[in-house]
């Protein structure tokens, strides 16, 4: 997966997107989410970044700035790039959970994917979720770690999100409710 800043304006009512920078999601020295949460002193344990946070840490204006991941960097057949809206942590001495929140914004199958993917009209393609993790994370306020993500591939299941409704009504299902743990 890679990471980037589109810079967006309108044109024809529609808006487009220009690549203007590659951007690092992880590590505590360059790292955006790191350094975001360091920006908005929330050091701990249960945090949420926003889009517009990450960006104002990257010194853009979220109101003409996207953050987007490119979920198939090496594709050769497919882009697939997806707006970064949201992203809730939840950390340990041992490693950092995450779930982001993603927009589908661009998914095509070409021959030429690298003109592709430098310009783009943004388009609403749903809500979609992933789960990611970090190496190490927070414990008592204090980083732990190198705050990277695994070694070797970066994946994660990326659920849409009928899916992952599907998934927490069954999972409702099978919760006891309190009137019956009391029992």
């Amino acid at each position: 997966m890679s990471f980037l800043v589109y810079k967006t304006s309108k044109k024809s009512g529609k808006t487009e997107c220009e690549r203007l920078k590659t951007v690092s999601l992880a590590g505590f020295k360059s790292g955006l989410i790191y350094r975001t949460l360091v920006r908005r002193k929330e050091f701990t344990e249960k945090w949420h970044i926003t889009e517009a946070h990450m960006l104002q840490t990257t010194k853009c204006d979220a109101a003409r700035h996207v953050l987007i991941v490119d979920l198939k960097p090496q594709g050769q057949t497919a882009t697939h790039l997806y707006r970064i809206r949201d992203i809730w942590g939840y950390s340990d001495a041992h490693w950092t959970n995450m779930l982001l929140k993603l927009d589908c914004v661009f998914w095509h199958e070409s021959d030429d994917l690298a003109a592709q993917k430098d310009k783009f009209p943004l388009l609403d393609g749903g809500v979609a979720y992933e789960f990611l993790y970090l190496n190490r994370g927070i414990k008592d306020g204090i980083r732990r770690g190198t705050w990277n993500f695994p070694k070797g591939t970066v994946t994660g299941p990326l659920l849409f999100e009928g899916n992952v409704l599907d998934f927490l009504q069954k999972r409702q299902r099978e919760v006891p409710h309190k009137e019956e743990i009391d029992q």
